[in-house]
Parts: C-alpha cells; sequence; structure tokens
C-alpha cells in the first residue's frame, strides 16, 4: 500500500496565532524572530534606590551650606575689622584741629610788631570780610576804653589772610581807590584800598610800614 502523503494547510486560524505571536515579541512556529524596536520592561525602582538618590543629594547640600556659613563667618569677622577701622578714623577726625591763621601767623607778627611800639599793647580782630581781614590794633597801655573804641592814639595794620594767588597781603589805607560806594559790602569789606601783597622774604619792618 502507498504512503499517502499528507498535507497541512494552514488554516484562518493559525494565521492568526502567528501574526499575535510576533506582535507580542515571542518566537513564531516555523522560526519567526521578535520585532526589533520593541522596548524591553524598565526595571522597577526599590525603596532602597531612592534612598540612596536622597542621601547624595543631602550630602552635597550640606557640603554647600557649611561652605557658604564658613565664608559668611569670614566676611563678618572682616566687616568687624573695618567697622573698627572706621571707628577710629571718625574719631580721628572729629580730633582734628586745623591749622590756625591767626594763631600760627598773626599772633607772632603782632607780637614782633608790638617791640616797634614801646608801651604798647595790641588786640587781633577777625577774620571779617570777603578777603578774611585780620586787623592788629596797636593801643597805649594807659588808653581808656573810649579811646581804644574810637582809635584814637591807636594804631593798626590789616592783614588780608584769602588772596586769590594764594599767600598774604596788608591793606594800604593811605590810598583809596573809591571804586565801592558807601554801604556797599565791598565797601564795608575795605575793598576800596588795594591790597599789597607781601614778598616771601617779608620782614617786620616791611609789614610796619602798613601800621598807621
Amino acid at each position: 500500500m502507498k504512503n499517502e502523503i499528507k498535507k497541512t494547510v494552514a488554516t484562518p486560524k493559525d494565521s492568526q496565532t502567528q501574526k499575535q505571536a510576533a506582535t507580542d515579541g515571542q518566537k513564531v512556529p516555523g522560526g519567526a524572530k521578535k520585532l526589533v524596536g520593541v522596548k524591553p520592561v524598565a526595571k522597577a525602582i526599590t525603596l532602597s534606590m531612592m534612598a540612596a538618590g536622597f542621601a547624595k543629594k543631602k550630602n552635597a547640600y550640606d557640603k554647600l551650606r557649611a561652605a557658604l556659613e564658613k565664608r559668611l563667618q569670614s566676611l563678618n569677622k572682616g566687616i568687624e575689622r573695618f567697622q573698627l577701622l572706621v571707628t577710629q578714623i571718625e574719631t580721628k577726625l572729629a580730633n582734628m584741629v586745623a591749622p590756625n591763621g591767626n594763631a600760627a601767623l598773626i599772633q607772632p607778627l603782632a607780637k614782633e610788631l608790638l617791640t616797634l611800639f614801646p608801651g604798647f599793647s595790641y588786640e587781633v580782630f577777625g577774620p571779617s570780610g570777603l578777603a578774611d581781614a585780620v586787623t592788629i590794633t596797636f593801643f597805649p597801655k594807659d588808653a581808656t576804653a573810649e579811646n581804644r573804641l574810637s582809635g584814637e592814639k591807636c594804631k593798626s595794620i590789616t592783614i588780608i589772610t584769602k588772596m586769590p594767588q594764594g599767600g598774604i597781603g596788608v591793606r594800604d589805607f593811605s590810598r583809596d581807590t573809591h571804586s565801592h560806594t558807601p554801604g556797599s559790602i565791598g565797601y564795608a569789606s575795605g575793598l576800596n584800598h588795594p591790597t599789597m601783597t607781601a614778598p616771601e622774604d617779608a620782614t617786620v619792618k616791611w609789614f610796619a610800614q602798613y601800621v598807621k
């Protein structure tokens, strides 16, 4: 009896099974392979993994915070040092006394001029006016208050301590320019009388010629 060859005919149900298996990424009958590009299932995140991630972030935070606090402490110490220095400088500035022209120049000059007028005393008035004029008045020791007020028997010299070009000057009362009218600020400041610039090598005798 002849061997009968059996043929297997794929039914529609079998074709559907193969397609479904291919879609699921499994081997299908007939040596079919998985489809390329299908993402594998992600690994599950455990509690210990989350705890390790938090610990890493917390450690970085603690290090940065400690570094910033240390830097801030150092800066605050620097600020304290500067504040102390500022206070010391402010105190020194408050206690500084500017050189007084009256004490450093006028008083010594008045004493030297006084030697030329035996029996006299002197007083210093000023500075006043636009030119910071200082007047040295010499009066007899026996002069009355009325004499001193009226200027009778008195002699005086006016030193200009505020010169445009620097230095000092002497007002020459022997001349009158009449450039400022009576009642004006210039007139009251004595600006009608020219100012003679004192030379750098001026002696007491040079100033004495302007004592009137």
